[in-house]
């Protein structure tokens, strides 16, 4: 029997805008340090939406 994996949809909702805000900053992903800046800004789109910036270095 296969169980199903509910995902709130806020969640989604969060995970797509932080997606479009993501690809409109212009993050690339050329390296594991900009993979995990991407990943971030993702996550956490709400502060380059309101002016800051994310940067991961190694």
């Amino acid at each position: 029997m296969r169980t199903r994996v509910q995902v709130p949809i806020i969640a989604l909702l969060w995970f797509v805008v932080g997606i479009i805000v993501a690809l409109s900053k212009s993050y690339e992903v050329h390296n594991t340090s900009q993979l995990v800046t991407f990943v971030l800004t993702v996550a956490l789109w709400p502060i380059p939406v309101l002016g800051g910036t994310l940067t991961v270095q190694f």
